[in-house]
């Protein structure tokens, strides 16, 4: 666990959580008191209750003579922190996922056009129909092309027997796609080894394929490799297209990137599609030798202009993020509903987040769903993740915490560290699932793991006052401080605080208030508010009335009501804000509302 630079050590004098005690039970003991001298110093001053009702002096978040933090007194993250937009976690499409492996292997069939099966194509929300409805009856086209398929079938028997390794080929084609014959691996496998025996590069590469995947006979990695290379060397585009990818992912050889780039670079200069989704990732990854975005995105687009889903999904993210190249949203759109068509969940996925947004193409709640839920079903954790964002925050659909919690429980699974903190939020709350704080404290600890510094801090939170673990101000700090660091202003407000109060460390205003100071430029209502009053108290910087209120002010206008009280106290008095007894009513009634519905929550 690493700490803000800066930071000094703990001691063995330093505050422990074992040295505290529990929370006082009894709130009314420290209830509030008179406005007094506001730039008093000493804590006595302010009285705070242990749950968030209000209290005008509650300035400083302490069970009043125990030195433990209330619920006020620091912030962490809900599920309500991003309702207020259009765009959910999980509409974002992760950058670094245009650069997964592109593992398709390349080859052509021996099979006439007409016989081959049509491709898989997801329609549009507009064109799916119940299945329950389908018309199921067979058409005179589809009987017509069975009875010529079993003519092929045995036309091509009597060559194959004799030697002829193209209608060998064929015949291993029909029996690999069940075409005018039951689909026999066995069978399709046994007329490619002869094929191949005979030299035909197509049936080396084809036998490759087979081998390496363990279809029809046992896997063997490394004689895939070595048939792919034997046609390579012949100059089968496919075959060469097949050898990079082996050497791309260290499947069956030693992973080389160079010799990768090279096999794809031969195999792209004959138009494979494959070798061009395959040497545009290395040069997108910077692993062909060089790193040139450019490049890479001419080669998706001339994968994708033949068909390829993922290259059709790794140039839309391209030009819709305006990666390497121009941004253009509506290209992009375009390239995402051929992906999608194509029941890839990347471009699925992408295509809901474009309607979610309403970036490139009009925002539609109802179709980012469909696509969302169309990727989920190929257990697409992203796209998982994305339902229960929407149904969390009823977008499109009725608000629903349960759903929500069981889509984000399905992505969770998968290790979506987005799934896993919202999840947490809402064991913590128990919202849509039954209250665990062990649950919560599991999950935060799996996505703080992976670097969300949400989780982080929420898991700071959970030990500071040991919802589900033992209270640890330790171990509270450094989840802070680690938090802190990818600059989550919530937990620089939270570290503040610990600087502040001298928990789990030594006190020190100082560094208390350049951290308020970091968290306040993104208009953290928590840091706000106790930068503020530490202006109006003169607490570790010079007493300043106008400077005070102005923070108050901002962090009433987000909503703190622990501002709003303070601020009321100003009017009061006149104090950095001229005197209005009437505005400090109304802030004070403002104060009561947001207190009642924070607890509400």
């Amino acid at each position: 666990m690493t700490t803000t630079q800066g930071t000094p050590d703990r001691g063995p004098d330093d505050v422990h959580a074992s040295e505290h005690g529990g929370i006082a039970s009894n709130p009314s003991q420290s209830g509030p008191t008179a406005a007094g001298d506001m730039s008093a110093d000493s804590e006595d001053a302010d009285q705070a209750l242990q749950s968030e009702s209000i209290d005008p002096q509650d300035s400083d978040g302490l069970a009043h003579g125990l030195g433990l933090l209330t619920r006020g007194a620091l912030s962490g993250h809900d599920t309500n922190d991003d309702d207020m937009g259009h765009s959910a976690q999980h509409a974002e499409m992760p950058h670094d996922t245009i650069s997964f492996p592109a593992f398709d292997f390349a080859r052509v069939y021996a099979v006439p056009e007409d016989l081959m099966p049509a491709p898989p194509r997801i329609p549009d929300p507009e064109e799916a129909t119940d299945p329950q409805e389908a018309d199921t009856t067979p058409k005179a086209r589809d009987i017509a092309l069975s009875v010529k398929a079993a003519e092929t079938v045995e036309r091509l028997r009597q060559p194959a027997k004799y030697g002829d390794s193209q209608a060998m080929l064929a015949s291993a084609d029909l029996y690999t796609l069940g075409i005018g014959v039951r689909k026999n691996l066995s069978t399709a496998y046994d007329l490619y080894r002869r094929a191949a025996d005979l030299n035909n590069t197509d049936a080396q590469n084809a036998l490759g394929i087979m081998m390496f995947r363990g279809e029809g006979t046992d896997q063997d990695k490394r004689r895939a490799a070595e048939l792919f290379r034997t046609a390579a060397q012949a100059g089968n585009a496919c075959a060469q297209a097949n050898l990079g990818l082996l050497y791309d992912g260290g499947e069956g050889v030693e992973r080389d990137s160079q010799a990768a780039a090279e096999w794809f670079a031969k195999a792209a200069d004959q138009g494979v599609a494959v070798a061009e989704l395959g040497l545009g990732t290395l040069l997108f990854n910077g692993r062909a030798g060089r790193q040139d975005l450019g490049l890479a995105a001419e080669y998706f687009e001339r994968a994708a202009r033949q068909g390829n889903a993922i290259a059709q999904f790794k140039i839309g993210i391209m030009k819709y993020s305006g990666i390497g190249v121009v941004r253009d949203l509506e290209g992009a759109v375009a390239w995402f509903v051929e992906s999608a068509h194509q029941g890839l969940p990347h471009g699925e996925t992408a295509l809901g987040r474009a309607f979610y947004e309403g970036r490139g193409i009009k925002r539609d709640f109802r179709k980012a769903g469909y696509w969302f839920w169309e990727a989920a079903q190929q257990d697409f954790a992203i796209a998982q993740g994305a339902l229960g964002d929407m149904y969390r925050l009823g977008h499109g659909v009725s608000k629903d915490m349960t759903q929500a919690a069981s889509w984000y429980a399905k992505a969770a699974e998968h290790g979506d560290t987005d799934a896993q903190f919202h999840l947490a939020v809402l064991y913590e709350r128990g919202t849509g699932v039954e209250q665990d704080y062990g649950q919560a404290v599991d999950l935060y600890q799996e996505a703080a793991a992976h670097g969300d510094g949400r989780a982080q801090t929420n898991l700071g939170m959970m030990y500071a006052f040991g919802e589900g673990v033992e209270r640890d101000y330790d171990l509270a700090f450094d989840w802070f401080a680690s938090a802190a660091e990818l600059d989550d202003p919530k937990a620089q407000t939270n570290l503040g605080v610990f600087y502040e109060q001298g928990m789990g460390v030594e006190k020190n205003l100082d560094n208390a208030r350049v951290l308020y100071e970091e968290a306040a430029k993104h208009n953290d209502p928590t840091a706000l508010w106790r930068l503020g009053i530490m202006y109006v108290r003169g607490k570790g910087v010079e007493q300043d009335y106008e400077k005070g209120a102005d923070l108050l002010a901002k962090a009433s206008s987000a909503g703190e009501f622990h501002a709003m009280m303070r601020l009321a106290d100003l009017y009061d008095q006149g104090l950095g804000v001229p005197q209005d007894d009437q505005m400090a009513n109304v802030l004070r009634e403002a104060a009561v509302y947001e207190s009642t519905k924070r607890l509400s929550r």
